[in-house]
C-alpha cells in the first residue's frame, strides 16, 4: 500500500493487524513525496514492509509488534515507536530483514525496545544500518537474545546506539565504516 504524492493520503485508521500476503514476495506500508499514511489503531505487522521517505508521514503510534519486518527510513524519514518495547528477525530459511535509516535526517527511534532476538533461520540474517547520515536509537536495549544480527554504521553522521547493551554481544557482529559510529555503554 502506498501513499505518494503532495495530495496522497491513505487512511486505515481501522487496520489492526496487517500479515504479510502469503502468495506475494513482500507486502509494504509505504509513504514518500509528502505522501501520508494514516494507521493509527495498527498494532501488529508480520512480515510487513514499513517504508518512509522525506517529508512523508506514517501515523503508527500504536504499533507494538514488528517482528520479522523491515523498517526503512530514507531522505530525511523520521519514526518513532515507542510501543515496540522487542523484535524477533526472521525464522525462515535464506531470509534477511532490514531495520535502516539512510540519509542525512533520516532516524529511526525505538526507545522501549528491551530485548532483540536476530534472524533464526538457516542462511538468515537481520540487518541493522544507519547509513549516509542516518540514525538508529536502540538506546533502551539491554538484551540480545539468539540468533544472527549485524549492526553498520556506514558515513560521517551515522549512528547506531546501543549505549544500554548488557548481554547478547556474542549474537551480534558490528562495523563502523567512512566515519559511521555504533554507540555503546
Amino acid at each position: 500500500m502506498l501513499a505518494d504524492g503532495v495530495d496522497s493520503v491513505l487512511n486505515l485508521s481501522n487496520l489492526t493487524t496487517f500479515l504479510a500476503n502469503p502468495n506475494s514476495s513482500s507486502s509494504r506500508l509505504e509513504a514518500s513525496n509528502e505522501g501520508v499514511i494514516d494507521a493509527d489503531n495498527l498494532t501488529t505487522i508480520d512480515k510487513v514492509s514499513l517504508a518512509l521517505e522525506g517529508n512523508s508521514t506514517l501515523r503508527v503510534n500504536q504499533l507494538a509488534n514488528v517482528d520479522d519486518s523491515d523498517i526503512l527510513l530514507s531522505n530525511g524519514g523520521t519514526l518513532t515507536l515507542p510501543q515496540v518495547t522487542s523484535y524477533t528477525g526472521s525464522s525462515s530459511i535464506s531470509s534477511f530483514r532490514f531495520i535502516q535509516a539512510s540519509g542525512a535526517g533520516s532516524r529511526l527511534e525505538l526507545p522501549n525496545l528491551a530485548t532483540l532476538t536476530g534472524a533464526t533461520g538457516n542462511n538468515s540474517q537481520l540487518f541493522i544500518n544507519a547509513l549516509e547520515g542516518g540514525t538508529i536509537d536502540l538506546s533502551g536495549l539491554t538484551e540480545i537474545d539468539g540468533g544472527v544480527t549485524q549492526l553498520l554504521a556506514d558515513g560521517s553522521g551515522s549512528v547506531v546506539d546501543i549505549a544500554s547493551l548488557l548481554t547478547g554481544d556474542n549474537f551480534l557482529q558490528t562495523e563502523e565504516r567512512n566515519g559511521g559510529t555504533i554507540v555503546r555503554s
